[in-house]
């Protein structure tokens, strides 16, 4: 009995019921073995006992799923934490690299024909205009 208890204590209260409520059972068996009338208080208690068992059983339910559910929300909003820093980085080079480009074009431009000019200054521009509406959609 004792190495049962032992084990069953390692699981907390829900452990703890277990024992008790093999306790109740040894109890009632007790009693129902006895000649006589059964005891009122033994019976009693007994019950009492058991509603106790319950009630730390719901109790402990309770505790554990709110730990549950609390715990996968915090996991949940680091994970979404850490995306929101990727996406963040991400932005932040990809409006480097267009910038790059803009000044690659602008040196291409410096250095071609006038003919070729106005088609890269049109695609400088509208990588410009790109640029500007990723930083305006940019909610810092």
């Amino acid at each position: 009995m004792s190495e049962f208890v032992i084990k069953a204590l390692n699981y907390g209260v829900l452990g703890l019921c277990a024992v008790m409520l093999v306790a109740v059972l040894r109890v009632l068996s007790a009693e129902q073995n006895r000649t006589g009338d059964p005891r009122p208080g033994i019976i009693k208690f007994a019950t009492l006992f058991m509603v106790f068992c319950l009630a730390l059983a719901v109790v402990n339910g309770y505790v554990q799923l709110t730990e549950r559910s609390s715990g996968q929300a915090t996991k949940l909003q680091a994970r979404v934490t850490d995306y929101a820093h990727r996406l963040d980085q991400e932005r932040y080079r990809l409006n480097e690299i267009l910038g790059l480009l803009g000044d690659n074009l602008q040196s291409q431009i410096d250095s071609t024909d006038p003919s070729e000019k106005v088609k890269l200054k049109a695609t400088i521009n509208r990588l410009r205009t790109a640029a500007q509406e990723a930083q305006a959609a940019d909610p810092e």
